[in-house]
C-alpha cells in the first residue's frame, strides 16, 4: 500500500498544471523580468486593436476568448490573447497555427524566430506542429 501511495504522490507531482490560469499582469511580469522593454500597444481609438469578436459579433478567435492585447517585443509586434482555459487556447492555436502557453495564444508569432525565442525562454510557450 505505501508503495502505491508513493507511486500516486511521483505521479502528481510531475504532472503540468496545464490548468492553472495565468492573468495579463502575471503574463507581463514574466515578460518584462526577460525584457524589459516589452509593452502593450494602445489602441488608436476605442473601435481598433485586436479584439475577441469581429464584426456583427462574430468571434475571431474562438471560444472562451476574454480580451486580445497588442504587445511589442522589441521591433516586433504580436498578439496575446487570453481564453478561460488551457483547452480552449490550445485549441485556438491549434487552429491558428500558432503559439500557446496555459490560457494564452499568442497570434502573429510563428514563423518570426525573434518572437518565438522570445516565447520558448520567456514562458517556455509551444507551438506547431501539434500532435
Amino acid at each position: 500500500m505505501k508503495i502505491i501511495n508513493l507511486l500516486l504522490i511521483i505521479i502528481l507531482m510531475s504532472c503540468e498544471k496545464k490548468d492553472e490560469l495565468v492573468d495579463r499582469f502575471q503574463m507581463l511580469k514574466l515578460a518584462q523580468k526577460i525584457d524589459s522593454t516589452i509593452k502593450p500597444v494602445l489602441a488608436e481609438d476605442l473601435n481598433s486593436g485586436p479584439r475577441c469578436k469581429g464584426k456583427g459579433g462574430k468571434l475571431f478567435y474562438g471560444k472562451g476568448c476574454v480580451r486580445a492585447i497588442e504587445v511589442k517585443v522589441g521591433l516586433l509586434k504580436m498578439v496575446c490573447v487570453e481564453f478561460l482555459s488551457y483547452q480552449e487556447a490550445y485549441n485556438e492555436a491549434k487552429r491558428l497555427k500558432q503559439w500557446y502557453y496555459k490560457n494564452w495564444l499568442f497570434d502573429e508569432v510563428h514563423g518570426e524566430p525573434v518572437l518565438e525565442g522570445f516565447l520558448k525562454k520567456t514562458y517556455g510557450a509551444k507551438g506547431p506542429p501539434f500532435k
